[in-house]
């Protein structure tokens, strides 16, 4: 694949920024921002809601540990 480089004055445009950083972090604050909902959800009274995103976010966890050790995630 070829990269393209276009003539934006803000930066250097034919520097791409690293992705894998930027993968972890999405990560994180994404698994954080479902615990937090879940909690607030049981906290509401909508529990089943809540339960499931808990356990949704631990699954979600689990198959990025999986992925990495299976060398499948940040190869």
């Amino acid at each position: 694949m070829e990269n393209f480089c276009f003539n934006i004055p803000i930066g250097d445009p034919c520097q791409s920024p690293d992705r894998e950083g930027y993968t972890g972090l999405l990560w994180l604050g994404l698994s954080f921002t479902m615990v937090i909902y879940g909690i607030i959800s049981i906290r509401r009274g909508d529990r089943r809601y809540g339960i499931g995103l808990l356990i949704g976010t631990f699954l979600y966890v689990a198959q990025l540990m999986v992925a990495v050790a299976m060398g499948i995630a940040w190869s």
